[in-house]
């Protein structure tokens, strides 16, 4: 493909539309401008809550699609709620009212020039032809040695170390998200501030990362070691009612052989 006909292509319109036709974005550019699979606890824990409320199951590795932020028209803006799910949380989504799909999401890291969408949780006729750039917070997702993944695809397992977070940025894909432009119509951030005001789910954070894991599992162990010892402890506690038991039998033997030896040497004894 040549250098104009891809820029005649990326000249294309797409919409992006909720599974239920309540509402739709249409986008400038209907080519994804850069592919990615996510395993995070965020995505996993909205798609969760967005099931809860009716939407589609959630996919355990989503598909995450990156569209320059030029937004031409918006349908139904009426049924689009904006969710966060903790006040501190950085991404904020468009989601439908009626059947909680997912239209876009937005991030502080996408630096207004580009946002998210979720194929798996909504409709479109972009462009989605491109090849996967990465496998991100894989260090969060539950992997069974059965997963297909692509080979020779980089994958990073969190962005904790300053190496990693250059690595990723350093991708083809990721490098022209810094490059602002002038959009035909506005950017999403624009259009959020046009919609309902931001609504906090307040969900707690689920703690799925190795590092975390790592913590659970020294606390379970820790629990086991305090466990074990009441075990001990109540065994000691056992075995000491036993022997007193013990004690008492053989002491009541004891007066009961007495009382048999008294009785044939004197008779039955009865109180007057």
């Amino acid at each position: 493909m040549t250098q104009q006909s891809s820029e005649q292509r990326s000249a294309i319109p797409g919409n992006i539309r909720c599974l239920c036709g309540a509402c739709s974005i249409t986008v400038a550019d209907n080519q994804a401008q850069c592919y990615l699979r996510c395993g995070c606890d965020d995505c996993r824990q909205f798609a969760e809550y967005a099931h809860s409320k009716g939407g589609v199951a959630p996919v355990s590795l989503p598909r995450h699609f990156y569209f320059k932020s030029d937004i031409l028209s918006t349908e139904g803006k009426e049924h689009i709620k904006v969710l966060k799910l903790r006040a501190n949380g950085a991404s904020t989504r468009l989601c439908c009212k009626k059947c909680y799909s997912v239209l876009a999401v937005d991030h502080p890291a996408y630096w207004g020039n580009v946002f998210l969408a979720l194929p798996d949780y909504c409709n479109h006729d972009c462009d989605l032809t491109r090849p996967l750039s990465a496998y991100i917070y894989m260090g969060e997702f539950d992997a069974d040695e059965d997963s297909k993944w692509e080979p020779y695809v980089p994958l990073f397992e969190s962005f904790r170390f300053r190496r990693q977070r250059m690595q990723y940025n350093l991708l083809p894909d990721r490098i022209p998200w810094r490059d602002s432009f002038r959009p035909k119509g506005m950017r999403l951030s624009a259009l959020i501030k046009q919609l309902d005001k931001v609504e906090i789910l307040s969900l707690n954070k689920t703690k799925r990362s190795i590092s975390d894991l790592e913590g659970q599992i020294e606390n379970m162990n820790r629990e086991l070691r305090s466990v074990k010892n009441q075990l001990i402890l109540m065994r000691e506690i056992v075995d000491k009612s036993e022997l007193e038991k013990s004690k008492a039998q053989s002491k009541l033997i004891s007066l009961s052989e007495k009382l048999l030896h008294y009785k044939q040497k004197f008779g039955d004894i009865t109180s007057s």
